[in-house]
């Protein structure tokens, strides 16, 4: 995925998912050089921000995260 800033304090991630499985969000600036690093988000617009793992619930999981400053890429995982 790849986001820039809409101008909105958070922006919504929405992926497909799989009931009962946890899924892990890294975020980079730069994908020739920059280092993916676990990505804070929060389960509602106005919740506090986490970086453990996103355990699903349903066949689409939804996440926010803050509007980042720069372009960025995120990349979300099944948690091993």
């Amino acid at each position: 995925m790849l986001l820039s800033s809409s101008g909105e304090a958070r922006m919504p991630l929405t992926f497909s998912s799989v009931p009962g499985k946890h899924y892990r969000m890294r975020s980079c600036t730069n994908l020739l050089e920059g280092a993916w690093a676990d990505q804070q988000y929060s389960l509602s617009e106005s919740g506090p921000f986490t970086a453990n793992p996103i355990q699903a619930t349903a066949g689409q999981t939804s996440v926010y995260v803050e509007s980042p400053e720069e372009c960025s890429f995120y990349s979300i995982t099944v948690d091993q």
